[in-house]
């Protein structure tokens, strides 16, 4: 499967999930992180804006997979 639409620009659903893993590892990092008792605030702001960037790249996955259903509607 091509990661690219042929100008180097990854496609919608590659940024996504490439976004979304890298926020569900950076909300695993602070989640240890407030458990062994780091009371940082700048670690519970971290691991908002973590959750805030998993949503936002669900919720492109979740458009992607929409308009490719719809897509196949229109194909079947």
């Amino acid at each position: 499967m091509r990661s690219t639409l042929g100008t180097g620009m990854p496609s919608a659903f590659t940024a996504a999930a490439s976004g979304f893993s890298a926020a569900q590892a950076r909300v695993a990092e602070d989640a240890a992180a407030l458990a062994a008792g780091e009371l940082d605030p700048a670690v519970i702001v971290d691991l908002r804006q973590g959750q805030v960037a998993a949503a936002a790249s669900a919720k492109v996955l979740r458009s992607q997979q929409d308009s490719f259903s719809r897509l196949l509607d229109i194909l079947v």
